[in-house]
């Protein structure tokens, strides 16, 4: 299994330069392609570097005890090294589910949904204007990318253009904030797969702390009410994270496949 997760890294990062190259527009089967593969690779890789990083983290436990005295210290690596241990045989479980064959259901194409999040008013202005916005294609953007699932590369590349044209629509309507805000993938609690992206706001230490919005659905009398969490998270990890306090979720980029 691990000689299989040290070619798929390897592959990972051919991938990610290739997807850096100025030129790799220009040619949009392959731009797809390429965008498919890194999707379809980025929780493996995520969570075989998290696994590295434990077992990396349990090495250097076990050295530091046989040379710590202090016994404060002892315990404080003992409690390190037992989460350490811990950690890796949950990741050694998810990889073992991510490695399996991909539903023949996954290739199909996607619809995409803009819909206000928990922000309220201002929420429900950016998704009433996306399709006014000029300075920024966000359409372009989701039919050349999100329809091949590459919500992480999205996000990486145009979180920040993204994030300027809500702001830029919610000053235009009267609504503009002085919070900080930011764009973030949605990642799903329930399968760990990246499923949107959400603008988040709130004190800017608050804002530069969230790594993700993790999406928690929840079902409520009898079926009757489907309930959707939205939970700032300081981990794109949804197994290994702390709510971020202070943050709302102003704006969703919702992807239903």
């Amino acid at each position: 299994m691990f000689d299989k997760l040290e070619d798929l890294l390897i592959r990972f990062e051919e991938i990610m330069g290739e997807l850096h190259e100025p030129t790799v527009t220009n040619n949009q089967e392959r731009f797809r392609k390429l965008m498919k593969e890194q999707s379809d690779l980025t929780p493996i890789v995520d969570a075989y570097t998290e696994y590295k990083k434990c077992k990396q983290d349990i090495e250097d436990s076990l050295s530091m005890l046989e040379e710590e005295k202090d016994e404060e210290m002892r315990e404080m690596i003992k409690e390190t090294l037992n989460d350490s241990k811990k950690r890796v045989e949950e990741l050694e479980q998810e990889l073992k589910i991510l490695l399996l064959p991909k539903d023949p259901n996954d290739d199909k194409n996607v619809i995409v949904e803009i819909r206000a999040g928990a922000g309220g008013d201002e929420a429900a202005l950016f998704a009433g204007s996306v399709t006014n916005i000029s300075a920024f294609n966000l359409g372009s953007i989701l039919g050349g990318v999100v329809k091949v699932g590459g919500i992480g590369f999205l996000v990486d590349k145009y979180g920040e253009s993204i994030n300027s044209a809500i702001n830029s629509v919610m000053m235009k309507e009267g609504a503009g904030t002085n919070y900080a805000t930011k764009v973030v993938p949605i990642v799903s609690i329930g399968n760990s797969g990246y499923i949107g992206a959400a603008q988040v706001i709130g004190d800017a230490d608050q804002v530069a702390k969230v790594e993700a919005v993790g999406q928690l659905e929840i079902s409520w009398n009898d079926k009757l009410f489907r309930i959707k969490g939205l939970i700032p998270m300081d981990s794109k990890n949804p197994t290994s994270f702390s709510r971020v306090q202070g943050v709302g979720v102003s704006a969703v980029i919702d992807v239903r496949v």
